[in-house]
């Protein structure tokens, strides 16, 4: 409460003007309730998101949702908003990002790690290239690492796909090179072809059943599409080989990986111990890349708890080491969790700015994943301010962006987040409509408990039960 009052203290000429636009929106919500008696429920859902994205999530976890405006009516017909109660709702909801910050793929498989394995692959390629005997050959290799080195992984892609179609038809004596292929390819075309890189990293688990980057792979896969259990099933398979092999770098992402679905099923002390494992290994190989993806991690959790200033405190050495590597991705994400942490604490300036921030770097990098959990996390901002035809635009952004990497998690939480908007609206119909796809997606990923709070959502908002089903 001393909290608020400071807000009120502090933006009361922001609160007088918010609340001469919310009354329209708030009333119309207050006659979707027969008598008025009922207090409504507008659910906003967040997302964040990478290990890389907002969560170096985004991916990347789970969603709340939380009462747009109280509204009590009086014998006298008057309605009146509790404001403090209205600013703890967007408080709420700011928090409820932390936990969606930590699904994404981004983290688990964050960009960082994406950089690491395009230097790896453009080491694969040099030593291909040292090999060629055949001058077109030969300058193939040369323009997919030119199209890597420039950012340009398109043409890498195209070059593995082609040599893991020549390997796989020669036959098991080829086997480990077209598995290493496949990785390839699944690596380059996650981030633009869920399902083209779904079909490559399991091929090469069957073609190479050793190949423990296959199964770390398989398994970021599975968390981007909502799967936990296959996920840490294909995470502890890669852990299991990087330790047969002595691979310390492979260890560290395992445990990485492995702390990012604990984040995700909300074990937060099981998910700190692996990231602690992951730091203690990175730490020791001296690797930047690795510390700063588990120091966004670490925030994430300490964001999840409460703890403020050790999230901030997490995400700044984060940032530091982002900013000395160069890393677009990096700082992309941390800027996206700063922005969390301002929105909780009220400072709404600096939260639109970060999120916007980031938002540029994704858009600088194509990054799709990494745009959806921002523009989420812009719709909500712009939801809390009323301004409902910004924040439904940037709820389909999101939306679109989540069907074109088939995230059927970020997807249901668009469709839920754009249901809160119809519901404010007035539109009881088209919110339920998106409350029921919500729902569907939810039930389908097996994510029981934000099934349960869409469907309390609709019985209190009075959907037809046909539209939960």
């Amino acid at each position: 409460m001393e909290i608020l009052l400071k807000f009120l203290g502090d933006h009361w000429k922001w609160v007088i003007a918010t609340l001469i636009a919310l009354p329209g929106g708030l009333l119309a919500y207050k006659r979707l309730f027969k008598n008025g008696e009922k207090s409504g429920h507008s659910p906003t859902q967040n997302t964040s998101g990478s290990g890389n994205n907002p969560v170096q999530i985004g991916d990347g976890a789970q969603v709340g949702g939380y009462v747009v405006g109280q509204q009590t009516v009086h014998n006298h017909g008057g309605a009146i908003i509790d404001v403090n109660k209205l600013i703890e709702q967007f408080i709420e909801q700011q928090k409820s990002h932390a936990k969606e910050i930590h699904e994404k793929d981004k983290q688990l498989a964050n960009s960082e790690e994406e950089k690491r394995q395009l230097t790896k692959t453009r080491e694969v390629l040099r030593v291909e290239r040292a090999r060629a005997k055949d001058e077109n050959r030969a300058r193939e290799i040369d323009q997919a690492i030119a199209a890597i080195s420039k950012g340009n992984p398109k043409e890498a892609e195209n070059f593995f796909e082609g040599v893991f179609k020549r390997e796989q038809v020669l036959g098991k004596e080829a086997d480990e090179r077209a598995s290493q292929a496949a990785v390839h390819v699944a690596t380059l075309a996650r981030y633009h072809n869920i399902k083209k890189a779904l079909f490559y990293a399991g091929k090469a688990t069957e073609l190479d059943p050793g190949n423990a980057a296959a199964w770390n792979l398989l398994g970021i896969i599975y968390v981007i599409r909502g799967d936990l259990e296959k996920a840490e099933e294909y995470s502890r398979k890669a852990l299991e080989i990087f330790e047969a092999l002595g691979s310390k770098e492979g260890i560290a992402a395992a445990y990485n990986n492995l702390g990012v679905i604990y984040n995700t099923r909300n074990d937060l002390d099981q998910a700190e111990a692996m990231y602690r494992r992951a730091l203690e290994i990175n730490e020791t190989l001296g690797s930047k890349e690795g510390m700063a993806q588990v120091y966004t991690n670490l925030g994430n959790i300490y964001l999840t708890r409460e703890e403020l200033e050790e999230a901030e405190d997490h995400y700044r050495e984060a940032l530091k080491l982002h900013e000395k590597l160069g890393s677009k991705e990096g700082m992309a994400v941390v800027f996206a969790n700063l922005g969390s942490i301002y929105g909780i604490r009220n400072d709404l300036k600096r939260a639109e700015d970060n999120y916007r921030k980031a938002l540029e770097f994704n858009e600088d990098l194509d990054n799709k994943e990494g745009m959806a959990v921002v523009s989420v996390n812009l719709g909500n901002l712009y939801k809390f301010r009323n301004e409902l035809q910004k924040a439904e635009d940037y709820y389909r952004e999101a939306l679109k962006f989540n069907i074109e990497l088939d995230r059927k998690k970020g997807m249901a939480i668009a469709y839920g987040n754009l249901g809160s908007v119809y519901l404010t609206r007035g539109d009881l119909g088209k919110a339920c409509t998106h409350w029921g796809k919500a729902l569907a997606l939810y039930r389908e990923i097996g994510i029981e408990d934000e099934a349960e709070a869409v469907q309390s959502w609709m019985k209190e908002a009075g959907c037809p039960e046909n539209a939960k089903q």
